[in-house]
């Protein structure tokens, strides 16, 4: 089969491979693996196949700011798609303790608006994205997952953050990060 073929050692090919596998086909190169491996990855087959944003795949950050300005997605059609994928795999994964569904919508509403009214948009503006849950976004978690700092919400956003939201980007969620690191 295709990893008796790959050899060890193989990691990107089976990484590529598995990316582009259909449910169909993982199972079958699953299948390949020995029981107790497979037992350990039963998981895999039973999470929802979520691929892209959008039914066409939007390749880069440049090519989703391109859709949303030429109108052939909205923005709260993407942040919409980004926030399904997230509920779709966070319970399995606990990749975003938050997910901040509300700011998104209304921030993703303001930029369809803007588009209609045909005003100007800043560089990023539309774009959604994520940023780790030690990096500072005003009125958002900030723990850096140290239980230290449970529930603590900075009042300002680190410069980095405030580049991105000043050039129009939407924070859709914060992600998960071992302790401190």
């Amino acid at each position: 089969g295709l990893l008796a073929a790959m050899g060890a050692g193989a990691t990107a090919g089976v990484t590529a491979a598995v990316q582009e596998a259909s449910q169909d086909d993982l199972v079958k190169l699953l299948a390949e693996l020995p029981a107790a491996d497979r037992a350990k990855l039963k998981h895999v087959l039973a999470t929802p196949r979520v691929r892209s944003l959008a039914p066409e795949k939007l390749e880069s950050a440049s090519d989703i700011l391109k859709a949303i300005r030429e109108k052939a997605i909205s923005c709260v059609d993407v942040v919409e798609k980004c926030l399904k994928r997230i509920e779709a795999t966070n319970g399995q994964l606990a990749a975003c303790p938050e997910v901040l569904a509300d700011e998104a919508r209304a921030k993703a509403q303001a930029v369809d608006e803007k588009i209609a009214r045909g005003e100007a948009l800043g560089p990023l503006e539309g774009l959604p994205l994520v940023v780790k849950i030690n990096v500072d976004v005003v009125g958002s978690l900030s723990t850096a997952s140290n239980p230290v700092l449970d529930g603590w919400r900075p009042g300002s956003s680190a410069p980095i953050a405030q580049a991105l939201l000043d050039a129009g980007a939407i924070v859709v969620a914060k992600t998960n990060m071992p302790l401190m690191a």
